[in-house]
């Protein structure tokens, strides 16, 4: 890549072989300074925790430039994440059968985990 004018337009795609074009929030941003910053960049609903999927670059220059990542993982703002577990089920406990008090120690264990 060249030197790419401030104010062009940037997009990023990505996808997988279950899902070959995620839906992404944010996806575009503008060149400043030779740098295209994507501010809240972010997967929308389910993307696959732990699969690696292939960016996909587009440059909006004349003629656009594109350029692809393969085998990108996602990586959360406060790092790796540990496996889901499962929870549960609050509706296997009745509410009504527990002192409110015992139902505010569960409710404040399930914030926690």
């Amino acid at each position: 890549l060249g030197d790419i004018p401030d104010g062009t337009m940037v997009t990023v795609m990505a996808g997988n072989d279950e899902n070959y074009s995620a839906e992404l929030r944010n996806a575009t941003a503008a060149i400043k300074n030779q740098v295209a910053r994507f501010n809240d960049l972010r997967f929308v609903g389910r993307s696959g925790r732990g699969k690696s999927f292939t960016l996909t670059i587009t440059v909006f220059t004349n003629p656009p430039q594109v350029a692809t990542y393969q085998r990108a993982i996602k990586i959360t703002v406060d790092g790796p994440r540990e496996p889901r577990r499962h929870r549960q089920k609050l509706d296997e406990v009745k509410p009504s059968s527990l002192a409110f008090s015992e139902r505010l120690t569960e409710l404040e264990q399930l914030r926690r985990s």
